[in-house]
């Protein structure tokens, strides 16, 4: 605490206690608290008390806070003057939380100022179960992989998805979406090269070069397995995601905008002509224009599992896409993704989640299936959008419209005309 005379140390006296005063009103709700410390202040000075004193035991009094009842008065601070001593160094708590309370007696080896305090307190701190697997997914080295010997096992695994299978039970594609990726995913992974646990060499290292890399390999675990880190990122992404009522949201509007989708859906799926069927070529051809190497899905499944599983893989996929068409109905297991916070760079900082950017694994039979129906679909798509969308669009450009943008620029400036943009930002769901 601020120790030297004159008003401007009270007033930066005040300042720290109005810090610890705003993070006891936050933690207070659910936390007991102890602070501790050189408080430059006595609760039991012989002579007139000073300014901080008063200030010092307002504080204890406004926010709840209290010496324990086992503190002693006893000189804590001795001058070097060897005249001067007082009592200004303290544990406080908001409720009786101190057992023990002790402040030992001055000894000639004692360089410091200040004798040091002791504090027991009784507690209850709950073991974290900590999983000893890794929770990252597999990734599958295939070059290491009897791809033929895959294929083969796949074939006889599979058999059980026969046609009469898979039309009959066509309302429970979500489970047969699921048990299919299992069969393959656990066949590739039983053909993975059992991994040498290797014996590295012991070092000859100092004692304290061994603690060193001992507290390394501590706060490496301890970072590996900090899950309030992935729960804080999780709460970030949801909160993004979900929908947000403010106070002047236009709830009537929102329920006359879901009542037109839900009408327009009926009209779609009654007047809609039938989806032309993919055919087993057509579904081969978009496997391979995928690229390899990319990181599995929440499935641990990945493209090179349809790439290499043969046309028996091929076969039952088809069936499968082929349902998901005539039934229009996605399963939730193809909308399900893993969010990874990418950090942008470009001197943001690291402690605001907004200078990351959220990259998602999507499913892979999702892309799949998202990549067919976009292929077919991709000359309407293009001839019903705007001329003047320059995003997402094959041989466009984001530059393109900012040119746009310039030159009605210029041309407003010119002839001394208003002109309003309106830029969205989807992210924040904000006009900006």
């Amino acid at each position: 605490m601020p120790t030297r005379g004159g008003n401007i140390t009270i007033e930066d006296f005040k300042t720290v206690l109005d810090e610890l005063s705003e993070m006891i009103e936050k933690y207070l709700p659910t936390s007991d608290i102890i602070i501790g410390g050189d408080m430059n202040a006595s609760l039991h000075r012989n002579e007139r008390k000073i300014p901080r004193d008063i200030v010092f035991d307002e504080f204890l009094k406004s926010n709840g806070l209290s010496i324990p009842s086992t503190c002693k008065k006893q000189s804590t601070f001795f001058h070097f003057n060897n005249r001067d001593e007082s009592q200004i160094d303290y544990f406080v708590e908001t409720s009786a939380m101190v057992k023990k309370y002790l402040s030992f007696n001055r000894e000639f080896q004692n360089l410091s100022t200040h004798d040091p305090i002791m504090i027991s307190i009784n507690c209850c701190i709950e073991r974290m179960d900590i999983s000893t697997s890794d929770p990252r997914p597999l990734r599958i080295k295939w070059d290491k992989i009897d791809k033929q010997k895959y294929e083969n096992l796949l074939q006889e695994r599979l058999t059980e998805f026969s046609d009469v299978a898979v039309v009959e039970t066509a309302e429970n594609i979500e489970n047969i979406l699921t048990k299919f990726s299992d069969i393959i995913v656990t066949t590739a992974e039983s053909l993975c090269p059992k991994r040498k646990k290797k014996f590295k060499r012991k070092r000859d290292w100092t004692p304290e070069m061994t603690e060193i890399v001992k507290e390394g390999k501590f706060y490496y675990w301890k970072w590996k397995n900090e899950a309030s880190i992935l729960g804080a990122w999780a709460e970030y992404f949801e909160d993004l995601a979900s929908p947000s009522v403010q106070d002047r949201f236009d709830s009537k509007f929102f329920n006359l905008v879901n009542n037109d989708i839900d009408i327009l859906t009926d009209i779609f799926l009654s007047t809609r002509e039938p989806i032309q069927e993919v055919t087993e070529y057509e579904l081969n051809k978009c496997i391979l224009s995928f690229k390899n190497g990319k990181a599995p899905d929440v499935d641990k499944f990945t493209i090179e599992h349809l790439k290499y599983g043969g046309q028996t893989v091929v076969n039952i996929l088809t069936k499968l896409i082929n349902l998901i068409f005539k039934t229009v109905a996605v399963p939730n297991n193809l909308k399900i993704g893993i969010g990874c916070p990418l950090f942008k760079n470009g001197g943001k900082p690291k402690e605001d989640p907004n200078s990351y950017r959220r990259i998602t694994i999507t499913s892979a039979i999702g892309k799949t299936i998202e990549k067919l129906h976009l292929s077919r679909n991709k000359s309407s798509i293009k001839n019903q959008q705007s001329r003047l969308q320059k995003g997402f669009t094959e041989g466009e450009s984001p530059t393109v419209a900012g040119l746009v943008v310039t030159e009605l620029r210029i041309e407003a400036k010119e002839k001394r005309l208003p002109i309003y943009i309106g830029l969205t930002d989807a992210k924040k769901k904000r006009l900006i």
